[in-house]
């Protein structure tokens, strides 16, 4: 099968217009979009696409009420998870999440971030031996805590110190992703560029 062309920025901001218009109850913004395709790309399991397009738009499709061609919308949707899945199996992998600016104008991780947990748990279950793994919940901590508030505050208590660390994370999430690629599927990592690797994430964490 021939692949699917990778989306431009025309394609983007048709698909941007979409689902800032969407029902937000079930359909994300686009930056939360790119997390949820990007976790569904790194678990080594594939998870069937009509499965994953109901996590996105409802049981009943709710999300794509309102749409003038929803066939267009959904696939821009199957276009993206392709490009995702098509950098990550690269060699290297590569992954080069959709960020939204912050108020000042910097990345802002938090909503990719969710978008990933979202995907990690349409299957919770095969991401288990990742959150066992010493390696592996290292490279989900960013990830995991950029999506939840309560989790930054018990690593780093202080405020001050805490909107750094949030930055720090947020320049991580390319290379956590990627790491996480490699890592599920067991492809071999250099020891010494992973323990380095490691011991400069635990640096920015203390």
């Amino acid at each position: 099968m021939e692949p699917l062309a990778p989306l431009n920025d025309e394609d983007l901001g048709r698909l941007e217009s979409f689902l800032l218009a969407a029902p937000e109850e079930w359909t994300p913004l686009l930056s939360e979009l790119d997390g949820f395709l990007t976790a569904l790309a790194i678990q080594p399991e594939p998870v069937p696409q009509n499965e994953w397009l109901r996590e996105i738009f409802g049981p009943n499709t709710e999300g794509l009420e309102g749409a003038v061609d929803p066939e267009a919308v959904v696939s821009l949707i199957v276009r993206m998870h392709q490009e995702i899945l098509h950098a990550l199996g690269a060699d290297p992998p590569r992954c080069d999440p959709i960020l939204d600016p912050d108020t000042d104008g910097s990345p802002m991780g938090e909503l990719w971030a969710e978008g990933f947990c979202r995907g990690m748990e349409v299957r919770y279950d095969r991401w288990q031996p990742l959150l066992d793994s010493k390696v592996g919940l290292t490279m989900l901590t960013p990830i995991l805590a950029l999506a939840d508030l309560e989790l930054m505050r018990q690593i780093e208590p202080r405020k001050k110190q805490r909107y750094k660390l949030k930055d720090d994370y947020t320049a991580d999430l390319h290379f956590c992703s990627e790491a996480l690629y490699r890592f599920a599927r067991k492809i071999p990592l250099e020891l010494r560029a992973l323990d380095a690797e490691m011991e400069e994430m635990k640096q920015k964490e203390k």
